[in-house]
């Protein structure tokens, strides 16, 4: 079983039929260039000619340059800096349905955030609500009601990804489990009550 890809999803704000692949942080050039945050595994899908939405305004890609930090794309529609400027902020959004099919056994982030995790014998720790990557591998952050879990995405730990059971099925490593507040102590002595 190999780790989630990109995109992931902001369902807050993102249409349940697109699916985030970056963020506008600002304007580049005079030519009406943006720089992007990218969330996306998948830049070398950023081509001419591919139409993305910044939230419901259709955008045609005209020039991309890609580099280690994110990406500068040209707009068919954009042509100065003051029009870059104001898509600052944006989402940049492409529609699920166009996203390429993945190997079995990998998954997008989307259809990750929201599966209840479970153990093997079926006792339910939470809803898997966000997911970040370390480097050596991705982390499913499941909200418990003990606070939160931190689930490293490899094969020990992350037994099964079933979306269509809505169930990921984890067992939990010595110390991942939070632990509950401990309960405060009451100092001895009186008690003032408010006077009247």
């Amino acid at each position: 079983m190999t780790a989630p890809q990109h995109p992931g999803s902001r369902s807050a704000t993102v249409p349940d039929d697109q699916i985030v692949i970056g963020q506008v942080v600002g304007a580049f050039g005079l030519a009406g260039e943006v720089k992007v945050r990218l969330e996306t595994s998948f830049p070398e899908r950023l081509q001419q000619g591919r139409v993305i939405f910044a939230g419901s305004r259709r955008l045609t890609l005209q020039r991309v340059r890609l580099s280690t930090r994110g990406a500068t794309l040209g707009f068919a529609e954009i042509s100065d800096r003051t029009a870059a400027e104001a898509l600052r902020g944006q989402l940049l959004t492409v529609p699920k349905a166009s996203l390429p099919p993945l190997p079995a056994g990998t998954f997008y982030y989307y259809e990750l955030i929201g599966l209840e995790a479970v153990s093997p014998s079926g006792e339910v720790f939470g809803p898997v609500v966000d997911i970040f990557a370390t480097g050596a591998n991705d982390v499913y952050v499941v909200r418990t009601g003990q606070g939160e879990m931190l689930v490293p995405a490899i094969e020990d730990v992350v037994l099964a990804i079933e979306p269509a059971a809505g169930r990921i099925v984890i067992a939990p490593l010595e110390g991942m489990m939070p632990t509950p507040p401990k309960p405060r102590r009451r100092r001895a002595g009186r008690s003032s009550s408010p006077r009247t």
